[in-house]
Formats: C-alpha cells, structure tokens, sequence
C-alpha cells in the first residue's frame, strides 16, 4: 500500500495565533501552555516538543528573531 502524508491548510488568523502564544510562552520561559481556551479547549502549543497527537509543525526562522531555531507545535498529549 502506497502511503501519502495529506496536506493539510491553516488559515493566517490561527498561525498568528500559533505565533503569538509561542512568544508569550517564550517571555514567560514556558514551553507549553493552552493556545486558546475559550475556542480551542485542549490544544496546547508547544515550544520544541512534539506531542503525541500534533496537528501543527512549524520551525521558526530569522523572520521570528525571539523564536527562531525553535520548532513550534500544536496539539495534545492525549485525546479525553
């Protein structure tokens, strides 16, 4: 069997999003935290970790001078 990973697109709006709750984790020296309770109850972002169930991968450049070198994720350890 032939296997192919999917391409999957996210909108502008929840990569800022991503972009930003990884430099409000980084200022507090965090490397994970809860990307937006109200909306999206249960994914975390994740700063240099890869979680078991991640829906989001991104290594940061130049263009993100605080994150940069940095692989940013967004996910869970585990589904309830």
């Amino acid at each position: 069997m032939n296997s192919q990973k999917a391409k999957v697109h996210y909108s502008e709006e929840f990569e800022n999003m991503m972009i930003s709750k990884a430099n409000e984790l980084e200022s507090l020296g965090l490397t994970e935290g809860i990307l937006d309770e109200k909306t999206l109850e249960g994914i975390k972002v994740y700063i240099d970790k890869v979680p078991a169930m991640c829906m989001y991968k991104v290594a940061m450049k130049k263009d993100a001078p605080v994150l940069a070198g940095k692989t940013i994720c967004a996910g869970a350890d585990s589904i309830l």
